[in-house]
């Protein structure tokens, strides 16, 4: 199933064109990296797919109900958070869940953390939070 389309998208900023014609589509279940050197339209492609920027040519088409979401290239202020914290935040409401696990496994101290441990599990497994993992 395709949750996003570029069609024959075009974008220029002057006379320099970052992004020419471009057609690709993302499917279900499909991972992508984004590669290429400053200023060659990573972070301007991306406003496009997350709609906050046109094109000026083309079309560019979304699932309906799909969700975008995105780790900002600024770097979190410094503070007692782990990486794994801060990339769960960007996953909506099963990246507290993972977080949780994570801390919960980490520290068990005893039966009343095993049984918190099993809830949190239990909660992830409904939500299918594992393959975010």
């Amino acid at each position: 199933m395709t949750l996003l389309k570029f069609s024959d998208v075009s974008l220029a900023f002057g006379a320099m064109p970052l992004l020419d014609k471009v057609s690709w589509q993302i499917a279900r279940g499909e991972r992508v990296c984004i590669i290429g050197r400053n200023g060659t339209g990573k972070s301007s492609m991306l406003r496009l797919v997350k709609g906050e920027q046109k094109g000026d040519d083309g079309e560019i088409w979304r699932a309906p109900g799909l969700k975008i979401g995105e780790l900002p290239q600024e770097l979190p202020l410094a503070d007692e958070r782990s990486v794994f914290d801060v990339v769960a935040e960007g996953l909506d409401g099963v990246g507290a869940l993972l977080a949780e696990f994570h801390h919960l496994s980490q520290n068990i101290q005893g039966d009343d953390d095993l049984e918190k441990l099993m809830h949190v599990q239990h909660e992830l497994e409904a939500r299918d939070g594992w393959r975010l993992q």
